[in-house]
């Protein structure tokens, strides 16, 4: 509304101007002085620039490795997968089957071309999200003697695809007895790799980590806050995901980490 009251303050300015002081006619003075006003509005006026604030955050992949291995029929039986697990959690070195995945995201553009990552788990950083870690002693017989299975994740279409990478020779023996439904598979014909994607999390995921600073629709923050939230709860179940987290406790001033939940991941993410 106050635009419009600067634009009329300005017309009367303006008519001033050519009517008494450059003695043009009033009609002609007149209509000089809106045009000047629109001009100077426009030219004057600030460009609605879309402000975004980002926030540094964690994430923590926690592969369900007796599920992920038993189905993919990488392992033999339960008690086999237990021991195989076991040994890794014991292990002074770093294995993605006793320690999962854990990494901090220190700087990302919205559309995640320019990001700075910190692989906690490896002390390293890195400028693109995505990883592949050694599944060994999930290993595959090859010519020159064996190869390990790989744990990772790679950005697909709609999202972060999170799966093991096997050999195509083993697949091909064993996909039809395997109790997975994969959302994707890719085939490297290079080099006689199969990735088995078991699961997409959705990119809108870290939108969060996105925040908007203009002033513009804080009276209805709250509002679209719901909105956010019921569209983010309906693409996660869309695929397969359950939002498990806690409700923060205001009193306490304690803001948990959001919990999410597949059948072969649980992948917890917050505020650094």
């Amino acid at each position: 509304m106050y635009k419009w009251i600067v634009v009329c303050l300005g017309l009367g300015l303006w008519s001033a101007v050519f009517v008494f002081a450059g003695n043009f006619p009033t009609r002609q003075g007149i209509t000089l002085a809106a045009i000047t006003s629109l001009l100077s509005f426009l030219l004057l006026r600030k460009p609605d620039v879309k402000a975004i604030r980002f926030r540094p955050y964690w994430v923590s992949v926690e592969p369900n490795w007796a599920r992920a291995l038993t189905d993919l029929k990488l392992v033999a039986d339960h008690e086999s997968c237990h021991g195989i697990l076991s040994a890794a959690r014991s292990s002074d070195k770093y294995n993605v089957l006793g320690q999962g995945v854990f990494f901090t995201v220190l700087k990302e553009s919205e559309d995640f071309e320019n990001v700075l990552i910190f692989w906690d788990n490896h002390k390293a950083f890195g400028t693109e999200l995505r990883f592949s870690e050694d599944m060994t002693p999930i290993v595959f017989p090859v010519f020159a003697g064996t190869i390990s299975a790989r744990f990772f994740m790679r950005p697909t279409g709609e999202g972060f695809g999170f799966g093991i990478e096997v050999r195509e020779r083993w697949w091909n023996q064993f996909k039809d007895t395997c109790v997975v439904n994969p959302e994707q598979i890719e085939l490297g014909h290079l080099d006689g790799s199969v990735r088995v994607i078991l699961a997409i999390l959705p990119a809108t995921e870290f939108n969060v980590y996105h925040e908007s600073i203009s002033p513009r629709g804080r009276n209805n923050s709250h509002r679209i806050a719901a909105e956010r939230q019921k569209h983010r709860l309906e693409i996660l179940q869309r695929f397969g995901w359950s939002d498990k987290s806690r409700g923060d406790h205001d009193e306490l001033a304690i803001t948990f980490p959001t919990s999410l939940e597949h059948t072969y991941l649980t992948i917890e993410h917050g505020t650094v």
